[in-house]
């Protein structure tokens, strides 16, 4: 199987599940801690790995204990780390994510992203880099969307998975139509579709859009779908995002 390109984040979380809700002054009642590899990228490498698939995750780490535990968990998980980055002037993002009852907090640090770093990346290395395959998938990366499609190769398949940067990077339609699906959630979808330019360039293109325990909605070819999710008990939703992503893109 060739591998399929993941572009975007890693960094290392540590997870707190709280039993309570914490309010502006209050201190919630931690019932477990667990430290983990994080990253949208890196999250979805492992879970093409758990559906039986290949990935290659191109990305960026600082050379410090938690860049190094990152990598160590993505080959323990079998994801392909051969495109790498590991860079000495630069600290591996830490996120700090706290599961309450009714909500979920998170903290990343450094300040500098882990997109930025990845951003820095991409400009470094001009042209296709490795064999891209038949898809690629792009995840939070703070690119302007010209960049990704004239970077991917024609005969690839380009999942783009804009995340937090979908408003800043929303693209044309000559650039939307060479983007063979483009997953929001339901967030990103609210601010994206603030521009009338965006809602006419998705025109060419497949939107999915996530709506957590509601599945998706689907528009393609001038068709809109709704796809229902099969009903589970969520225990942590850390992560979901990535993991449907990670499997479309398999899929595709």
């Amino acid at each position: 199987m060739v591998p399929l390109v993941v572009w975007g984040g890693c960094h290392w979380d540590t997870i707190v599940r709280s039993a309570t809700d914490c309010g502006a002054d209050d201190a919630a009642l931690a019932i477990a801690e667990a430290e983990c590899l994080g990253g949208h990228a890196a999250n979805a490498g492992t879970v093409i790995t758990a559906l039986g698939g290949r990935a290659a995750l191109r990305t960026v780490v600082g050379d410090d204990a938690p860049g190094r535990a990152a990598l160590a968990a993505l080959r323990s998980a079998g994801v392909g780390t051969g495109e790498v980055l590991v860079a000495a002037g630069v600290s591996t993002g830490r996120a700090y994510v706290v599961n309450e009852p009714s909500a979920k907090r998170m903290w990343v640090r450094p300040a500098r992203s882990a997109g930025a770093d990845v951003a820095s990346l991409w400009a470094a290395r001009p042209g296709p880099v490795g064999a891209w395959g038949p898809a690629a998938l792009v995840m939070d990366v703070p690119l302007p969307l010209e960049d990704l499609v004239e970077r991917v190769p024609a005969g690839t398949d380009l999942i783009w998975a804009p995340g937090p940067f979908v408003s800043e990077r929303l693209g044309g339609a000559a650039q939307l139509q060479r983007v063979a699906v483009v997953v929001l959630n339901a967030a990103e979808q609210a601010r994206a579709c603030a521009s009338p330019a965006w809602r006419k360039a998705t025109a060419g293109t497949t939107l999915v859009v996530t709506h957590g325990r509601r599945g998706c909605t689907v528009q393609a070819r001038g068709e809109h779908f709704e796809v229902a999710a099969t009903p589970r008990r969520e225990v942590d939703a850390s992560g979901a995002g990535d993991a449907f992503a990670a499997a479309l893109a398999w899929a595709i």
